[in-house]
């Protein structure tokens, strides 16, 4: 095998986001996998974005056939890059329970594995990267020599020994004063974990209590709520706050969300507040997840709603 020759594989634009970063620091000669679930614009954004900084990029797109078909193309896929590309030293990754990056990595026979953060769920105990009867995280966890993390001082995947701190490169954003304050709504799936019942009424109530103006939606949401600007980009939210911050030197940015991953991973941006949302009801069901947030110093607003 060839010395520093590494496959990074996504599966997310925060994902190619971030794996940008790491190529920034770890040098190597690099090959991009882009597996894509369903094709929207940040994901074009993000792959040419990444494609620029490596040797060669591939995107895969995963077919929406039965399982057999979707097993056939894919290893079609490895056999056509198997033979295009290098042999691969050391494989970047960060989503662990995919089928499709287990596959690969019996296909390739890659043992030395890095990863970095997924996301709120790399660091949450009750979520399923902590899945001791998963046999694929199993592989994966076992096979892990370190992991690249934006969560300081909270326990990861893996043993705190093989974790490397990185940064989203924020030192740009001066803190000149505050003269101009805005709040922007994070928007998410509610009905994923608020449940199908809920009344989104109730969100419209939330959004005028706290004078929200903007609206970030989440990929996934299909409700759109009449009254509030919504933020149309092509940046991640993660992105969209640091241009937003580097180009307004005195603007200060209050996040309200309840428990968004793209929150907790700007809470330390400077002229950054964040503020979770919970009843008394959402702060049992997931205590450990608003745990997770009041340990970065941030504080959650109580509001009642009627699930």
């Amino acid at each position: 095998m060839l010395e520093n020759n590494k496959l990074i594989v996504c599966l997310t634009p925060f994902q190619m986001f971030l794996a940008e970063k790491i190529i920034s620091r770890d040098a190597g000669k690099y090959t991009l996998l882009f597996i894509e679930h369903s094709e929207n614009e940040k994901n074009n954004y993000y792959f040419n974005l990444l494609s620029e900084k490596v040797s060669a990029a591939y995107k895969y797109n995963v077919c929406k056939s039965n399982g057999f078909l979707k097993l056939y193309f894919y290893i079609c896929f490895l056999i056509k890059l198997y033979f295009v590309s290098s042999k691969f030293d050391t494989v970047y990754l960060s989503t662990i329970n995919d089928k499709h990056i287990y596959i690969l990595l019996r296909f390739f026979n890659l043992k030395k594995i890095i990863t970095f953060d997924d996301g709120i769920g790399n660091v949450y105990k009750d979520g399923v990267y902590f899945d001791e009867d998963n046999n694929i995280i199993n592989y994966i966890k076992d096979r892990i020599i370190s992991h690249y993390t934006i969560y300081k001082d909270l326990e990861n995947i893996v043993e705190a020994n093989k974790l490397k701190l990185i940064s989203f490169n924020d030192s740009e954003i001066t803190n000149n004063g505050t003269t101009n304050k805005i709040s922007i709504f994070l928007g998410q799936p509610y009905e994923e974990f608020m449940g199908e019942d809920f009344d989104f009424g109730q969100l419209n109530e939330i959004l005028t209590l706290y004078n929200i103006k903007y609206y970030f939606p989440h990929p996934r949401e299909s409700i759109v709520y009449n009254g509030y600007e919504y933020i149309k980009t092509h940046f991640i939210f993660e992105d969209y706050i640091l241009d937003l911050l580097k180009e307004n030197s005195n603007l200060e940015v209050s996040i309200y969300t309840f428990l968004s991953s793209a929150a907790l991973n700007v809470a330390d941006y400077k002229r950054v507040k964040v503020f979770t949302l919970g009843d008394s009801d959402l702060l049992i069901r997931y205590r450990r997840l608003y745990d997770i947030f009041s340990k970065k110093g941030i504080p959650n607003l109580e509001v009642e709603f009627k699930l």
